[in-house]
Parts: C-alpha cells; structure tokens; sequence
C-alpha cells in the first residue's frame, strides 16, 4: 500500500490508517501467526486467502455494512458468477464454484461475505518487445504461454520462485496444449505437481532460464537491465518497467491469462468495526478505483458504479474497461510522455504507454485509429480468455517443496 492510500482515506474519513506489507506468498500465514491480534483490516489474493478466510481469526461481514456493495454498483460477476462466460466464451464450474468459496460464508451467499473483493486483475507474459517479436492489439490473442519455453530465448527467460503463482500456470499451459489432464487444473496433487516440474527441469538444466525471481521489484529490475526478456509476470512490474523507460508488453496469451481477486477481511479481535468497514468502502470508491488502475492497472468490482465514470473522465474508462483506443494517436502521446526518446515504433511505443501520465480527456471523443489499446482489450476480452483462477492449492506445502527442487537444477 502506498502512502497516499493512507493519506486520502483520512482525508475522506478522519480515521489514521497505520499499515504494514508481508512479502507476496506469506501473507495469510503471517496473519494465521498473529491468531488475529494486532490488526483490524487484512488484504490478499485469491491464491493465499481461503486459509486465512477459513480460519477462526476472521470475522465474517454482513452485506448491509458496506454501503457501496450494491446489485447496480458492482460488476455482474461477483453476484452471479454461475453466469460468467470464460475461456473460448465457455462457462467454467470450476471457476465459478472456487469464486464463490472465497466470497461467501457458507450457506450465507448475497447475504455475509468472508472478504469483500476490492480489486481483479489477470497475470500474463510479459515481454520486452525490442526482442520478442509480437504486438499487442488490444483483446486480440498473442503469444502463447509456452513462448517463455521457445529455444530462441534460452539464457533471456524468467520463472517466478512464487509456487503458489507459477506451478498452476505452467500447468494451465500443460492442459491447454493437450499435454497434461489434472484432475483440478489449479489445485494439484503431489503427483501433478511432479508431472509439470519433471517437464521443467530439462529446460533448468540447460540453463534455459536466466532467472528465478520472487517480487515484483526483483522481476521490474531484471526487465529494465534487460537481462531478461520475458517472463510470467504481474502487471505492477511490467508498469515499474516502463516507468525506467524500457518497453515492456502484457500479452494476451492464446492459452489463457491468469485471473484473480484480491479482497479486504476483518480481524476476529478487532474492535474497530466502523473504521474497519469504512475502510473497505473507502475500497470500492471511484477514487480508488481511478488510482489502482493508474497505479497497477488493477479494475475494482465497483468500476460499473454510477459515480465512477464521471469521476475517471469517458476517455480513460472506456479505454480501461471497454476496449476502446485512446484519443490522441500514440506519435502523439509518445511524445509527450517520453520527449527524451525521439520517434520509435508503434508497436515500441505502446509497450510504454504508462496510464498516470497520459492527460485524459474529461469530455467525451472519438477514439483515434492510431491510439492506444489496453493490452488485452477490455474486460469482456479478458473474462473470455481466462485459462483458469490463481487459487490456494491443497497442496501448497508440497508446491513449495517441488517448487525448491526444480530451482537446485539452475546452473551455478
């Protein structure tokens, strides 16, 4: 969290906000430690919450306590994910069972949520496009997944040491190429697990991956050295790499892309339940939903509320959340953005196209043809090519395990 989150909330509300941030892949079991002293607002992914939200140290919440948490205020599929089409415009049972275990209390559905979504994304390959040769249109389909494994970038791949992340994606590839046929595509067994590792370890051995990084720092840093080339990746370190200046692509990966939520739950010790819940609707308002996206180009459930349009300006929500170019054509906002870096492809400059510096239009335009699309189009796009859901595997211990043994196969 950003100190300007903290800054505005007491703005708005007169509530200081104290936080801290445990590193990715740690947080619900650093918040199972506590057994829910010493906090009162707990955030994480798909990928880390069902421990915690099944644990007894959250404090389940009704509904009726977060005012923004309406059927016309927040996006469809958070009330009805039975209905959502995924990959290929399919619906996915699987998806949709595991989205709302992590939603709802059970036998409570629409009525107490276990955590309150305050944010979605998808991971994808990201990709440094002055050497992987691809562009990016909106929610056309790209590269595949199994690029990361192509021989021409041997030496210049990137795997992420997060198990709970990349074991499923590797795997969600394995499936989707008719290469492997698990019994849950993102909760494997021992044996699965075996199965998409055993595939990997040639390629570590012959030192086809240049790295195995864990933060997104550590992924932003070995992007912007251009040491690495492409690589899984999350949005805010394909951002933090455009904002050192050197392109860097979000696919829509022909396989599929990578969906998760993230939501906000409340300490069953905590007895700041008023702050608590205004914090969380702090989470859902049009300020945030305009400064996650800017920031991490994160969408909030709450992106189809009425007041949040107005607020962001038509021309970035459309291009945001409906596929739609941006105004000016990208010679144009190129320079600028970037004066320094002179005239350079479309396809190079789009791939540093950073939303917090572009100067929106507030009043309603036409799209230019040589605008900008978002990468992976709009949110229909990205719903529609989702392989699969980042999700707590039954099995993380022995992710972890597997995950440790396949990176002692890395060349010194």
């Amino acid at each position: 969290m950003d100190p300007e989150v903290a800054k505005e909330f007491e703005k708005e509300t007169g509530i200081k906000l104290e936080y801290t941030v445990p590193p990715t892949g740690w947080i619900s079991s650093h918040l199972i430690a506590t057994k829910g002293e010493g906090w009162d607002v707990g955030h994480t992914a798909t990928m880390e919450l069902k421990p915690i939200l099944y644990s007894p140290y959250v404090r389940p919440i009704p509904v009726s306590k977060i005012s923004r948490w309406t059927r016309e205020g927040i996006f469809f599929a958070f009330h009805e994910p039975d209905e959502v089409r995924w990959f290929g415009g399919e619906k996915d049972e699987l998806t949709a069972s595991q989205f709302k275990e992590l939603l709802w209390k059970p036998g409570e559905e629409g009525k107490t949520f276990l955590g309150v979504p305050i944010a979605f994304s998808w991971d994808a390959v990201g990709y440094n496009p002055e050497y992987i040769p691809y562009t990016e249109e909106g929610g056309k389909k790209s590269l595949s997944f199994g690029e990361i494994l192509k021989k021409d970038w041997k030496g210049r791949a990137g795997i992420r040491g997060i198990a709970c992340l990349e074991v499923n994606s590797y795997a969600n590839f394995l499936y989707r190429t008719g290469q492997f046929k698990p019994e849950v595509r993102n909760n494997l067994k021992p044996e699965e697990v075996d199965f998409v590792v055993d595939y990997l370890i040639p390629y570590m051995k012959e030192g086809h991956f240049v790295a195995f990084w864990g933060s997104e720092g550590e992924g932003a840093t070995l992007f912007s050295t251009r040491e690495m080339w492409i690589s899984n990746a999350m949005t805010p370190a394909v951002m933090a790499v455009r904002r050192a200046g050197v392109p860097c692509s979000y696919a829509m990966n022909s396989t599929g892309i990578e969906f998760w939520y993230t939501s906000d739950f409340i300490s069953v010790k905590s007895d700041r339940l008023d702050a608590a819940y205004k914090f969380i609707d702090f989470r859902l308002s049009p300020w945030w939903t305009d400064y996650i996206y800017k920031k991490h180009v994160y969408t909030t459930p709450s992106f189809v509320a009425p007041d949040v349009k107005p607020y962001m300006g038509v021309e970035f929500y459309d291009w945001a959340y409906m596929g739609k170019a941006t105004y000016k054509p990208t010679k144009e906002w190129f320079k600028e953005m970037w004066p320094e870096k002179g005239e350079v492809p479309k396809r190079i400059a789009d791939s540093l196209f950073l939303p917090e510096k572009y100067k929106w239009s507030k009043k309603e335009g036409k799209p230019h043809p040589e605008g900008k699309l978002r990468e992976q189009g709009s949110v229909k796009d990205r719903i529609e090519n989702t392989g699969f859901m980042l999700y707590w595997a039954d099995y993380g211990d022995y992710y972890v395990e597997a995950w440790s043994k396949l990176r002692t196969y890395m060349p010194k």
